[in-house]
């Protein structure tokens, strides 16, 4: 990933810093939300210790008023390594999504929003100066992701072929949880009820005329490729740093490591970077 190594998220309740972190995971960043300010020094020390790309969230749930000027100096100290970010948004923006979420603001403890909210502007101003401001009122989700990892990455964003994974998998031993796509190809006849075929793989040739001269195979192949191909470019600017797409048969031994190789075979190049793996296929 091209961009700062040291991120930290503060803002206004309600405008938006649990997208914005979110945003920030889906470059590969390491994230901590609610971080207390007195544990930032041993927070970026950790950071540059592990030497990745890392991200926290200090806000009014883990700041008190007393700490505010050691947390000032620590920012400043930062300046150089570290790119601070603050979501704001208008009151009225702010009073409707709370009343959405039907959630409290922190900070209300019997006062009400708007005093609670102006209470935290007055405890986040000095840190609001030093910031990256992004105003998220009549922001959409996409924009606000789109937005933050701009920031982040100090506009060089990513560009080419997207990143994308293709695994075969065995229903019988669990759907992938990381998956983004998930293509159930347990429509096509078993090679395992074939004596002969059986105790074959998806990598012998017997297995892949088997499976691909069923009429259903290469329409199924030819569309999911079309519509793969054509939303490459939406997840780009969602933001979405790679695709992981998982087709899964019973053992995941035949037609889904068969598949998943064509799939591969028929994406374009010129708009995805294609990984194939094979989860429970034995070497």
């Amino acid at each position: 990933m091209d961009g700062a190594k040291l991120v930290l998220l503060t803002g206004i309740s309600g405008a938006g810093k649990s997208q914005g972190i979110r945003a920030l995971e889906m470059l590969g960043y390491t994230c901590t939300d609610n971080l207390p300010a007195p544990l930032l020094a041993d927070f970026v020390a950790a950071a540059r210790l592990g030497g990745r790309p890392t991200a926290a969230v200090i806000d009014a749930r883990g700041l008190h008023r007393e700490e505010v000027p050691a947390l000032m100096a620590g920012l400043r100290d930062l300046r150089e390594e570290c790119i601070l970010v603050f979501l704001d948004a208008e009151d009225s923006t702010l009073f409707h999504r709370f009343s959405e979420a039907r959630k409290t603001h922190p900070l209300d403890n019997g006062i009400g929003l708007a005093r609670a909210l102006a209470e935290e502007r007055a405890l986040l101003g000095d840190i609001r100066e030093l910031a990256e401001v992004i105003n998220t009122t009549g922001m959409r989700v996409d924009e606000l992701v789109r937005r933050v990892q701009e920031i982040a990455t100090e506009g060089r964003t990513a560009s080419g072929p997207l990143p994308l994974t293709i695994t075969s998998f065995g229903y019988k031993y669990g759907v992938p949880v990381e998956a983004d796509w998930i293509l159930d190809v347990r429509f096509l006849e078993n090679p395992f009820y074939i004596a002969e075929l059986r105790d074959l793989s998806g990598y012998d040739r017997e297995i892949q005329d088997f499976v691909l001269k069923s009429p259903l195979t290469g329409p199924f192949l030819d569309r999911t490729a079309a519509l793969v191909s054509d939303l490459l470019e939406g997840y780009r600017r969602w933001g979405k740093p790679s695709l992981f797409i998982a087709v899964g048969c019973t053992g995941g031994r035949h037609r889904s490591v068969v598949l998943a190789e064509e799939l591969g075979k028929r994406l374009d190049s010129a708009r995805a970077v294609v990984s194939i793996r094979h989860r429970d296929l034995s070497d």
